[in-house]
């Protein structure tokens, strides 16, 4: 009897075919009764299908600007729940592959040739010292220009609209390390899954934006029938710290806290407000106030109305957004958007895609942010980015898959 399929062998037959593929697990509200994840393909999605208000039954993927690309939707084609011991339900998934493959002569022979360093495959790439170095100073340089521009004490080049001055600003950075040849996108899923089952887990591959995985805190909307909730979720510490919160965080909290019931209370939508709280969530705390109110409105219209929020721009938002689009060395693409699955009523969970790495042909780049305000230091600001980074750089440690742990040491 041939060997039962992996789930990583169809999830590179589908990668090779350029087919979409989305695997997510709903994140545990106790973490003991934790969802199954769920699988599915879609053949058509280099189509680029557009996220309708109408959409149902399907995955949202959008970024963190549509100046970085499209908001897409992925509908289930070939679906399966479950993981690597499904073997039943790959092996129909597999079936059905086969079926869609074969209709179309020029994706059966991408499967049957594949190409050498395709989307699937992991190469190595050294990540000298001092490049680190050199990020560490650039980081820490625009983190102090943002500072003086928030104390008013330097103009900003991007013109203050009605709304007022800048106030805030999200400042990222991005981290690559070269994985070892065994590594596989779908084997980090799993990892993930399993270390963190308070988190929403997501592995998408989109013909228009490639792999990604994520494993985020942070609800963007939660709709259930009539009930739509969301977070705010700002603050950064390491769980040992035992002194009181900061001012700092206290007041990047409150302003997105301030902003979300702003957003709410133009829906006409009275909120329940729990109070603020601590939750950890990986290597990090944040503080959290969760907000929920009565709403037919669609999860369409409250993530247009939300997006994006200060957790991953800053304030004003039209006028922080414009300055990370002006000044960030990169796109951030998928990089603090948001994606998830509703179903056939309109119901589902969208999370910001923060703790997320895209995957490339010989590296994979890692993604962090920090919120900046005027009292905000440069060095604390960078340590805050590394304790993100942890989240995914300790799964790739547990696995094995580093090269080289100077490239995790010597940020």
């Amino acid at each position: 009897m041939p060997n039962p399929l992996k789930q990583e062998e169809l999830f590179d037959r589908a990668i090779r075919a350029d087919f979409g593929w989305v695997s997510y697990r709903l994140p545990s509200e106790d973490g003991v009764s934790v969802p199954e994840p769920q699988h599915f393909i879609d053949p058509e999605a280099k189509a680029q299908r557009p996220w309708l208000e109408s959409s149902r039954d399907g995955f949202v993927v959008a970024p963190f600007s549509l100046a970085h690309g499209p908001e897409l939707w992925l509908n289930p084609v070939v679906r399966w729940q479950g993981n690597t011991a499904d073997s039943q339900g790959l092996s129909a998934a597999d079936d059905l592959l086969d079926v869609y493959i074969s209709s179309v002569d020029s994706l059966k022979s991408q499967v049957e040739n594949p190409q050498e360093g395709g989307a699937g495959s992991i190469g190595t790439e050294e990540d000298p010292e001092q490049v680190q170095s050199q990020h560490y100073i650039d980081f820490c340089k625009s983190v102090r220009q943002i500072t003086e521009i928030l104390q008013g004490q330097t103009s900003v080049s991007v013109p203050c609209k009605e709304t007022g001055p800048l106030q805030k600003v999200v400042w990222s950075r991005t981290k690559r390390l070269s994985l070892h040849p065994n590594a596989h996108p779908c084997l980090l899923f799993e990892a993930l899954c399993k270390a963190y089952p308070t988190l929403h887990i997501v592995l998408l591959n989109h013909p228009s934006y490639g792999i990604w995985l994520g494993c985020s805190p942070e609800t963007l909307v939660e709709k259930e029938a009539e009930h739509i909730r969301s977070m705010a979720l700002a603050g950064t510490r390491t769980p040992s710290n035992a002194s009181p919160w900061g001012n700092k965080e206290i007041k990047e909290q409150c302003l997105v806290l301030e902003y979300l019931q702003d957003r709410f209370a133009a829906k006409a939508i009275s909120l329940d407000l729990q109070e603020t709280s601590t939750v950890q969530k990986g290597p990090v705390e944040h503080l959290l106030n969760k907000i929920e109110g009565i709403s037919d409105i669609s999860c369409y219209e409250m993530a247009h109305s939300l997006h994006p929020t200060p957790a991953v721009a800053g304030l004003p938002i039209s006028e922080s957004v414009e300055y990370i689009l002006e000044k960030e060395p990169y796109r951030r693409l998928l990089y603090s958007g948001y994606w998830g699955y509703i179903n056939k009523q309109g119901d589902g969970l969208l999370s910001v895609n923060l703790r997320c790495l895209h995957w490339e042909n010989s590296r994979v780049t890692l993604y962090m942010g920090a919120g900046i305000l005027p009292e905000s230091d440069a060095d604390a600001e960078w340590l805050e980015t590394r304790r993100k980074s942890e989240t995914l750089i300790n799964i790739l440690k547990s696995l094995n898959w580093i090269f080289s742990p100077a490239e995790i040491d010597e940020d």
